[in-house]
């Protein structure tokens, strides 16, 4: 693939908001080069997304494969805020739980005749 054109995209049915930031930056069309892949990434443009729906499967696993040291990179970088994350946010659920519990008692036997 040389180019990526908004026809295309909208074809692929891509986000509203991703096609207006790529017409924005680019126009109606760009060439695949590092460069523009630099600047989609620095866009917050999914290229995953774009690649997983443009790729043949043997493409899409060379992708995958080249792709897979980045993302373990990433992984091992956000293990412990992922971590800490889901610890807080099973906290948070814990104490949401517990705040319903009275007013779910309340609703259940009130409603017993």
């Amino acid at each position: 693939m040389k180019k990526v054109t908004v026809k295309m995209l909208d074809k692929l049915d891509a986000c509203e908001e991703d096609v207006s930031l790529f017409i924005m930056y680019f126009g109606k069309e760009a060439e695949v080069t590092l460069e523009n892949c630099l600047i989609c990434a620095k866009l917050g443009l999914d290229l995953d997304w774009f690649a997983r729906r443009v790729l043949s499967s043997p493409a899409w696993a060379k992708y995958m494969e080249s792709i897979a040291p980045a993302s373990a990179k990433y992984d091992e970088a956000t293990a412990l805020a992922r971590a800490e994350y889901y610890e807080a946010k099973a906290q948070a659920w814990a104490k949401y739980e517990e705040a319903m519990a009275p007013a779910r008692y309340k609703a259940l036997t009130e409603g017993k005749e």
